[in-house]
């Protein structure tokens, strides 16, 4: 479907036709990536008789089109079917036990789950710098001049620093003319 032509250089200048660099800017991809789509969008090989070598240019035209193709792919949501649908999904469980659901009601199901952000990892026994500054309500600053003049223990995790929650709520519990807060 491409098509591929060795051309001069003076036919390469022509506003129809795009560089790699250009045509990678038009896509906003990089210019790697540009390349690996050389077989879905026409382009030609230009010979320079100057410096005896030879570069890729792109259609105008034919970019632009595979531009907007990856952005309705990207924009396009799901849609799971209308409620009314007759579709009916059977699904075997492991125990050897069928149950059948209407299509519609599996694939809301499977939308509204993929939609969701993720949860947030739950705090473990140690928090890092920032994670402690959030559970302590304190700075960062103040937390790591705790650290340095031994008034919250912690430890070196190569470069972070990780600290007991039980710390922190010593620190939280104690007078504020025994701290900083």
């Amino acid at each position: 479907m491409p098509n591929t032509d060795t051309q001069t250089t003076e036919t390469a200048s022509d506003e129809f036709w795009l560089d790699v660099h250009q045509a990678a800017a038009v896509m906003g991809i990089k210019r790697r990536r540009m390349l690996d789509y050389r077989d879905k969008v026409k382009s030609r090989r230009v010979h320079n008789p100057q410096s005896g070598k030879s570069f890729l240019m792109f259609e105008r035209e034919s970019v632009e089109a595979l531009r907007d193709e990856r952005a309705l792919a990207r924009a396009t949501p799901f849609r799971p079917p209308a409620p009314d649908s007759d579709d009916v999904v059977t699904t075997v469980r492991p125990n050897g036990g069928a149950i059948a659901l209407p299509a519609a009601t599996l694939l809301q199901a499977i939308a509204a789950a993929v939609q969701q952000p993720p949860a947030a990892p739950p705090l473990g026994l140690f928090l890092d710098l920032d994670q402690a500054s959030v559970y302590a309500g304190l700075s960062r600053r103040l937390l790591r001049s705790m650290i340095g003049t031994g008034e919250l223990p912690a430890r070196r995790d190569g470069r972070a620093w990780k600290i007991r929650k039980s710390a922190l709520r010593a620190i939280s519990h104690q007078s504020p003319e025994d701290n900083r807060l």
